[in-house]
């Protein structure tokens, strides 16, 4: 395979993790972490929350170069909305992956803090075999 096919190959296999991912969000919803509790803390909160309950994040079990194609929506198909329980419930999940031997991390306490207090995807370079995907959801 000539290096021009493989990077196409690598291409459209992200377009196509990419679109499963969007497609994915409508149904994966229903088993998203906090779904019930999201619109009433949009209500109590303000446009503020609004914007950010717009978002929510996935993780995703994958290889060692976290290649797209290697990211099976329908393996890992549990959102978690982009709050206070959402995050500590994506925390719980890494925690529960690391206790199985299904991923590796390189510094707990850095994913923890980008997870609880930051910007969850910024865990992702921590994680061995592991990814967390940024969703938005409309």
């Amino acid at each position: 395979m000539t290096r021009k096919n493989s990077s196409y190959i690598e291409k459209l296999a992200a377009d196509i993790a990419r679109k499963a991912v969007q497609d994915a969000v409508r149904t994966i919803t229903g088993k998203s972490k906090e779904v019930e509790a999201a619109p009433q803390a949009v209500e109590d909160a303000g446009s503020t929350a609004s914007a950010e309950a717009k978002n929510a994040y996935i993780f995703f079990n994958c290889d060692a170069e976290k290649a797209p194609a290697s990211m099976n929506i329908r393996f890992n198909d549990e959102a978690y909305i982009d709050s206070v329980s959402g995050r500590e419930a994506l925390l719980a999940k890494i925690e529960t992956e690391l206790a199985a031997g299904k991923i590796k991390a390189s510094d707990m306490e850095a994913i923890r803090d980008a997870i609880l207090n930051g910007t969850p995807t910024d865990a992702s370079p921590l994680l061995e075999y592991g990814c967390i995907e940024l969703l938005i959801m409309s």
